[in-house]
């Protein structure tokens, strides 16, 4: 670290358990040296930590950033933030694929999201629609928008899975009928 420790602004938004994850980053930080400021005016960068399953939240937390962005406006260099951001990114692609790479072989429900001529594309229930990766079932071609089947996960990438429907035709009913 340089002689004079990186500032941090800091925002919290959500639920409880955010607060409490809040807590331990920032205690975390200042063990690795940098100190909080009290506005983003003051901060070489500002963490905004939120719950992003609810809409509400979502907006909080672009509200936020938007009002954290105007206040640290030029602040980064554009390479320097290209470079961190592939970083970033880097980092999260090799993240997702130990992840999904440790569901192979595992047994899973899904739900279908939309069926084409190749097979059915579902999600598992640690994905958000339209931000995580697919679970792709080739040649399911009979299922339907909101089925819900077991499968099993047979390949993996950076972001998504490739499946096997399993299970007997009456156990493929009960998942669906359990809904």
């Amino acid at each position: 670290m340089s002689a004079t420790p990186p500032k941090i602004g800091f925002v919290s938004l959500g639920c409880p358990k955010a607060l409490v994850d809040s807590e331990r980053i920032i205690t975390k930080l200042r063990a690795e040296g940098y100190e909080l400021s009290p506005s983003y005016e003051g901060a070489d960068a500002v963490v905004v930590n939120t719950c992003g399953f609810l809409n509400s939240a979502k907006e909080e937390s672009l509200e936020a950033i938007g009002e954290a962005l105007g206040k640290l406006e030029d602040h980064v260099p554009e390479e320097i933030k290209a470079e961190r951001y592939a970083r970033l990114m880097e980092r999260q692609q090799a993240i997702s694929a130990d992840l999904l790479a440790s569901r192979v072989g595992k047994t899973i429900e899904v739900i279908v999201d939309e069926v084409d001529d190749e097979g059915a594309i579902a999600r598992s229930h640690w994905d958000a629609p339209e931000i995580d990766g697919n679970v792709y079932l080739n040649g399911e071609t009979e299922l339907k928008p909101g089925d819900r089947v077991m499968v099993r996960v047979e390949v993996s990438d950076d972001y998504d899975l490739w499946a096997d429907q399993v299970g007997s035709q009456a156990e493929r009913e009960t998942v669906g009928a359990s809904a």
